[in-house]
């Protein structure tokens, strides 16, 4: 998932080469809630 996060924001770094490093802490902070519902919908379909 990290691994994931770094290519996506360099891949958007290059894409508008640009240092927005507001969107990318708005992107950030996505990827970052993403990921709490994909762990939080894996330990819960587990556990039924």
């Amino acid at each position: 998932m990290d691994a994931e996060y770094e290519r996506l924001k360099s891949l958007i770094q290059n894409r508008y080469n640009t240092q927005d490093t507001f969107a990318l802490d708005e992107y950030a902070r996505f990827v970052n809630a993403m990921k709490k519902l994909i762990i939080r919908s894996q330990s819960s379909s587990s556990s039924s």
